[in-house]
């Protein structure tokens, strides 16, 4: 869908975003095996989503889920909490989380944290250290001027990576060996 939008241009990515997700929804409710048989609950009904601060500079809105509609009944169907009002997601939170949008910020913060792409590099052979390459780093964590110390603060956004430690320069001190893009962003091998 991202590809298809890019071709045609940004203003088709919503809606082609909004349709790819629910069709996904869909396929996922059909085949929920949660769903009794000659049970109509895999039919989704609109999207279930709803807002907090429409009229608010699109940063400051927040969504969260009604009580009915296809979100919810595809959370239940996957025993997946839902965001209530009182638990209302800021918009930015959930724009960052698609891997497309990296370059395409709401709003753009220090606390902003974009999806990383991992890329197992030892998956063939044996080796009792796991090592991957992490990319899609932002440019101020690969340019910065306390690698080490902004790598470590910019990972605690993503608490599976506890304990992996990044490849290291000859420099003294030793600073992660950050491999950068064209585009300023890029990336480093952990282990």
């Amino acid at each position: 869908m991202f590809r298809a939008a890019a071709v045609v241009g940004p203003a088709t990515q919503p809606l082609l975003i909004f349709y790819g997700l629910s069709q996904a929804g869909r396929a996922i409710a059909a085949a929920a095996a949660s769903v009794p048989k000659g049970n109509q609950d895999w039919r989704l009904r609109g999207h279930g989503i709803s807002q907090i601060g429409w009229g608010a500079d699109l940063p400051d809105i927040k969504v969260h889920a009604t009580k009915t509609g296809s979100f919810v009944s595809l959370s239940k169907l996957l025993d997946s909490p839902v965001w209530r009002e009182q638990d209302a997601v800021p918009l930015t939170a959930l724009w960052d989380c698609i891997p497309d949008t990296r370059h395409l910020a709401l709003r753009n913060d220090e606390h902003r944290r974009a999806p990383l792409l991992v890329v197992p590099e030892n998956h063939v052979r044996q080796h009792p250290t796991i090592i991957a390459t992490v990319a899609y780093l932002p440019p101020a964590v690969v340019s910065s001027a306390r690698p080490a110390e902004d790598l470590d603060t910019y990972m605690t956004a993503f608490p599976e990576a506890d304990g992996y430690l990044p490849a290291l320069t000859g420099d003294a001190p030793p600073r992660p060996h950050f491999s950068p893009h064209r585009d300023g962003w890029g990336e480093v091998v952990m282990m």
